[in-house]
């Protein structure tokens, strides 16, 4: 039978083991029976009229939160059940239960049988931790890890889905099934058996709808029409990079490996080492000599070749041009009149080279 016994707070104190962090070892050993009609509490601690007490039980764990008892009572005893109570080893009443009208009413010659679930819905309490004891029969209702009593689902029940408490039969479930897909087919649903991302055929169809521009014929498209539309536009900026190398034009890659510029300083130009770096030449004239000079750009490691000369323009006696670099950024220069050991200040041109 399906009730809703009363947990009482004793039985309940009874499970909580010494921590209050679970459940304690408890054993049922008897069932109380009353013909009297009550109004189950937590705070009860005996059954109201109670008859007698039965042992003639018989228990199973069904799951870790679900009790399954059965009482059999084979006395000569007649009454009526309407009540009946649960109790432990040390006769603390676990869970009672009681209705107006008799569950069943015993005669003299005949059994009396009883099962009842008791479903602790108590996170915290564990069934698992609980024992009956007894030499009666047990009916357990089924469940994934015990073998009990059950009913077939009805089509109604299978395609519903939703009771856990029932057997699902081939038949059933055949009937079922496509029930169930419909029931959650649709976009988004990763079935879409007659679909393409939740999409009909037809609407595929529709190119110009699907593209939102109609496409071009592809008769007027061979690769000879192509090839005309694409040197038709090709050239700087054009995207295409049909004359590009590594996405430069000729000039930017002049400009990427021959790179050149000038200063108040002078000239100055770049070329490729064949190592990954550059060989850099700089050259300039300078109108009045007799001092450092910086280079028009610094040489990254150093200074290999200084060379200077005269202009055009010298003194009375034949002033020679003199110099050489300081460091990666400067350089001394100045002339020398034949006649004496000091320096003068001519006009001179120089070139230097390093990297």
């Amino acid at each position: 039978m399906s009730v809703t016994m009363t947990i009482t707070d004793a039985g309940r104190a009874a499970l909580v083991n010494a921590t209050n962090t679970g459940t304690k070892a408890v054993t049922i050993t008897a069932i109380g029976v009353s013909s009297s009609t009550i109004a189950p509490s937590p705070a009860d601690t005996s059954l109201a009229g109670e008859i007698k007490r039965i042992s003639a039980i018989g228990g199973t764990i069904v799951d870790p939160h679900t009790i399954h008892i059965a009482m059999e009572d084979a006395s000569s005893d007649a009454y009526a059940l309407n009540a009946f109570a649960v109790y432990l080893a040390d006769g603390t009443l676990f869970a009672l239960y009681g209705q107006a009208t008799p569950i069943f009413t015993k005669a003299a010659g005949a059994i009396g049988m009883l099962a009842v679930d008791i479903v602790l819905t108590d996170a915290s309490l564990n069934a698992d931790m609980i024992t009956v004891t007894g030499s009666g029969f047990t009916n357990p209702p089924a469940s994934t890890t015990v073998m009990g009593v059950t009913r077939f689902a009805t089509p109604a029940e299978a395609q519903a889905g939703t009771d856990a408490t029932i057997a699902l039969t081939p038949k059933a479930a055949a009937a079922s099934v496509l029930g169930w897909l419909l029931g959650v087919d649709g976009d988004g649903s990763k079935l879409d058996a007659d679909l393409l991302d939740g999409k009909q055929g037809a609407w595929y169809a529709d190119i110009v709808a699907r593209l939102g521009f109609t496409p071009l014929a592809a008769d007027s498209y061979t690769p000879a029409d192509i090839l005309a539309k694409l040197t038709g536009v090709d050239g700087i900026n054009s995207a295409l990079d049909a004359d590009l190398w590594r996405g430069q034009t000729p000039a930017q890659l002049l400009a990427a490996w021959f790179p050149s510029g000038n200063n108040a300083n002078g000239h100055w130009r770049k070329m490729p080492d064949g190592n990954g770096g550059f060989l850099i030449e700089q050259w300039g004239t300078i109108q009045s000599s007799g001092g450092n000079f910086d280079f028009p750009i610094e040489f990254p490691q150093q200074v290999d070749t200084f060379v200077i000369g005269n202009t055009s323009s010298q003194g009375a006696y034949v002033d020679n041009a003199f110099g050489y670099p300081i460091s990666t950024k400067q350089f001394y220069a100045a002339t020398k009149p034949s006649n004496s050991g000091g320096t003068t200040g001519f006009p001179v041109a120089w070139i230097a080279k390093g990297r």
